[in-house]
């Protein structure tokens, strides 16, 4: 299991550095901390994110023929 820095994962997610302290102050992400206070986020935690964000498929209605 990679670990990532907070920046390295705000990249991958395509969102800002502050968004994503602001989401792990708030317990949207889970963490793992280092000694010194340093949060590391997860591959999974990653890929779960990253699926909440995929957005969702057209309605049958939202189509045109």
């Amino acid at each position: 299991m990679a670990l990532h820095t907070v920046r390295d994962a705000a990249t991958r997610l395509g969102v800002g550095y502050s968004t994503l302290k602001h989401w792990i102050r708030d317990g949207t992400v889970r963490t793992t901390q280092r000694p010194g206070g340093h949060h590391r986020i997860s591959d999974g935690e990653i890929e779960r994110l990253m699926a909440r964000r995929e957005p969702a498929a057209p309605s049958p209605k939202a189509r045109r023929p």
